[in-house]
This record gives structure tokens, C-alpha cells and sequence, in this order.
């Protein structure tokens, strides 16, 4: 009985530690954003976040930086947040400026030493986007510019 409870809690222990870690288990249907901040003279480990029609959700997994995966399955969006974040969120999906349809892959804005960049991914109808938004929007259209604000001021 004794050799027992040491096999029981280190099993215990490996299952907790496996459930912890696990990957996103399925690929979000519909249009989504991911969004996650880069960089940054102290931040040298980002957070992601997922948000899709039906909810917003944490990845709950560090990532050093500009080592964010490039696969939405790598990601572990696990940490469902309160539907009263996702109320104050949920605009987003549609508040995205048809000028950024255009400019797929692009880094946007001046740079800033220090700051880091909004790391922002999106899938609409289907067609996968991502852009890299820097710090000084000042000579981006206005449409941009609230979008950024946006999201910095909603996850950051």
C-alpha cells in the first residue's frame, strides 16, 4: 500500500501537467482575430489572445520573443475569459479597415525602440491576414489609427 500512493500522486501529477499544456483543440469556424503584443524593451514574453464570434479567449502559454507560432493549432487558447470581456471586444471582428485587406503581411507604422509591435492575425471569409502594427501610427489613415487604438486600449 505504501509503494501505491507514490505511483497515485506522481500519475496524478503527470495528468494534471499534460491537461495544462494541451493545444487548442479545434480551428475556430468563421472570421477571428488573434491578437498579441511583441516586443518591447521589458516584454520578453507575449500574450495572445483569440477572438471569434462566439467568445474571447487566453493563450495560455508564453512565448519568447518573436517566437510566436506561425500555426493557430501551436497556439493554447485554453483560458475562456468573462463574456463581459468579449461584450467590450466583440466589435472588433467588424471594426477591422477595408484598407488593411490590401496590405496582407505588412508592418504599419514607425517604429519605436522599445515599444514592440500589436502582433494581429485574422481570418475573413476564409482568407488569412496578419499585420504588424508599430507604435507611431501618425501617418496611417484615421480608420487605422482607431483600430489600433482599439486594441491597445482593450488588451493592453
Amino acid at each position: 500500500m505504501k509503494k501505491l500512493i507514490p505511483a497515485l500522486f506522481l500519475f496524478i501529477v503527470a495528468v494534471a501537467a499534460y491537461s495544462c499544456n494541451k493545444k487548442s483543440d479545434a480551428t475556430p469556424i468563421g472570421n477571428y482575430l488573434i491578437i498579441g503584443h511583441e516586443g518591447g524593451f521589458v516584454a520578453f514574453v507575449s500574450n495572445y489572445y483569440l477572438l471569434t464570434n462566439s467568445g474571447l479567449s487566453k493563450d495560455t502559454s508564453h512565448y519568447d520573443y518573436g517566437k510566436a507560432p506561425s500555426n493557430l493549432r501551436d497556439f493554447r487558447f485554453n483560458y475562456h475569459l468573462p463574456s463581459a470581456q468579449f461584450d467590450t471586444v466583440k466589435g472588433l471582428l467588424t471594426a477591422i479597415p477595408s484598407e488593411l485587406l490590401g496590405r496582407n503581411n505588412a508592418d504599419i507604422g514607425g517604429y519605436c525602440p522599445d515599444y514592440g509591435y500589436e502582433d494581429v492575425r485574422a481570418s475573413i471569409n476564409g482568407v488569412m491576414y496578419q499585420w504588424k502594427f508599430e507604435c507611431d501610427q501618425s501617418t496611417s489613415s484615421a480608420e487605422v489609427q482607431e483600430f489600433v487604438r482599439k486594441i491597445n486600449a482593450d488588451f493592453y
